[in-house]
């Protein structure tokens, strides 16, 4: 957000009764920027954080240390531990031949594959999202291969729809990051997005990295959806400026 350059305390007030108003991804970032700028962790609720700051107003200053967890939290809504506030996402799952590569499963001990680690961690997220969130789920390799052309709507039905989808992904050849995240950005009810990936790109309308970047902050400069990404057994220099550049989170998986 970009009113955390500005350091003047009366916007505090206001900002907790835009809280207590707003639900989804906004309620997040609002709730993000107030515990970065008074390094306090009030949790969710706008009436806690209305109570601190009726005694801490007069003498708060910026800058203070900080109290309390500093990330915010969903009690049971997250991805590869990224918070989930968003009703309107798209996941975006890696399913190169790469993902082929056989892992111990951090749970068991038991000998998997990287792909099959990632499926079961999008199919746990999806069975805890709350009913009427809206997903789409776009798999890539050399090509990308969306579940629906656009969000639908995690009733019994679509969440039913939604696993299935994953359950039956297989994997290919190529790593085409670009195409699958500009896809995803066609959707304009998308504001969230979760690109996961064990690989550098090698496939689609650009593969260079910085050309990646450049495109996909022209494609999101009036869109402004938020990107996360989570890179799978390397460290990803694109990874973190996708999530740097677009108001993401950036999680490395070692698996």
């Amino acid at each position: 957000m970009e009113i955390q350059a500005f350091r003047d305390k009366l916007m505090l007030g206001p900002l907790i009764e835009l809280m207590g108003r707003e639900e989804g991804r906004l309620k997040g970032d609002i709730y993000r920027f107030l515990v970065k700028v008074t390094r306090q962790n009030m949790g969710l609720s706008a009436n806690d954080w209305r109570n601190w700051w009726s005694y801490a107003q007069k003498t708060f200053k910026f800058g203070g240390k900080t109290k309390g967890p500093t990330r915010v939290r969903v009690k049971d809504v997250s991805y590869y531990g990224i918070e989930i506030f968003s009703k309107r996402l798209c996941f975006i799952i890696d399913c190169s031949s790469s993902m082929r590569q056989k892992v111990e499963d951090p749970k068991t001990g038991r000998t998997t594959t990287r792909i099959e680690l990632a499926k079961r961690e999008l199919i746990k997220t999806l069975k805890k999202l709350r009913p009427g969130t809206m997903v789409n789920i776009i798999s890539f390799s050399a090509t990308y291969r969306p579940m629906a052309q656009h969000l639908i709507s995690l009733t019994p039905a679509g969440r039913r729809r939604a696993i299935r989808y994953v359950e039956r992904l297989g994997t290919g050849v190529g790593t085409n990051i670009f195409d699958s995240l500009a896809a995803a950005l066609k959707d304009k009810r998308v504001d969230t997005i979760f690109l996961l990936s064990d690989g550098q790109p090698t496939r689609g309308r650009y593969t260079d990295p910085d050309r990646i970047l450049e495109e996909i902050r022209k494609l999101n400069l009036v869109r402004n959806a938020t990107i996360n990404t989570i890179a799978i057994a390397i460290e990803l220099d694109l990874m973190k400026k996708l999530a740097e550049q677009n108001g993401g989170t950036y999680v490395f998986v070692k698996y």
